[in-house]
């Protein structure tokens, strides 16, 4: 009795899933020791918001493989494009936060992001918000949103340079600009990769038709998923790469033996 070629596809995709997930456990318990030492140090350091957003950014990022993980069983394709395109946004300013501090040991982004950026995006939904309800004449209050969040002691201007400079075309800049100069070794330094797949991906976050069409003909193609699964995977590699690197800037004294990662990319 012959095989079901379908039955065959399945088993490899199983199979190699199976071998990447062992391969990534290899990879995460190589790196544990290290990771520890270097939450340590942000702890203990001076620099209150970069630990705060490189904390916050890889636990954000940490649950996106983790999401990820749980696609692969249902082999959801259609939502895997959505998480990727969360991942790169987030991996962006994660990236962009970062470089600024190795290049100026300053936090003044970190500082930023984390006190001004979550401000101006709660002014400019609020903003949004009275526009529809002004279209659909539903508008009971023509007050400023500014009012609601003034007692902040953020002025417009303020709340306007920083959502600027958190913009993606603006980050790319900024990363191309960073990149090589200050992570020579870094093995993911070619942006053009990570902007394309963002773009590709663009029309799975909006609900458009290229996205769908795209699903109707790659939902069932493995290869397409397990590479989707790959990029992923050397990406949150990248991530723990810089956490490396801030740490090794924080305490220039530590050992670099003791906090050392290095990205060991699945190809």
């Amino acid at each position: 009795m012959e095989n079901n070629p379908d039955e065959m596809s399945e088993r490899k995709y199983q199979d190699q899933i199976s071998a990447l997930r062992k391969r990534m456990r290899d990879i995460e318990e190589k790196k544990k020791d290290a990771l520890s030492k270097i939450f340590e140090i942000l702890s203990g350091c001076k620099y209150r918001y970069m630990n705060k957003c490189i904390i916050m950014f890889e636990k954000e990022m940490g649950e996106i493989v983790r999401c990820f993980d749980f696609c692969l069983m249902q082999k959801d394709y259609f939502v895997m494009q959505i998480l990727n395109r969360a991942f790169i946004e987030a991996l962006f300013r994660y990236l962009y936060i970062n470089l600024s501090f190795l290049k100026t040991s300053d936090e003044k982004e970190a500082r930023d992001f984390t006190e001004i950026l979550g401000i101006s995006e709660t002014y400019t939904m609020l903003k949004k918000f009275k526009n529809v309800l002004k279209k659909i004449d539903q508008l009971k209050n023509d007050s400023d949103p500014y009012e609601i969040i003034s007692e902040k002691k953020i002025t417009k201007a303020e709340m306007q340079e920083v959502s600027n400079r958190y913009s993606f075309t603006n980050i790319i800049l900024e990363l191309n600009n960073y990149y090589t100069v200050y992570c020579p070794d870094d093995p993911n330094s070619q942006l053009i990769g990570y902007i394309l797949k963002y773009s590709l991906q663009s029309s799975f976050m909006h609900g458009g038709p290229s996205a769908q069409l795209r699903h109707l003909f790659e939902k069932d193609n493995y290869s397409s998923i397990i590479d989707n699964y790959k990029f992923i995977l050397n990406s949150m590699q990248l991530v723990h790469l810089y956490m490396y690197y801030c740490g090794k800037n924080i305490d220039r004294k530590v050992a670099d033996e003791d906090i050392k990662i290095e990205i060991d990319i699945i190809e």
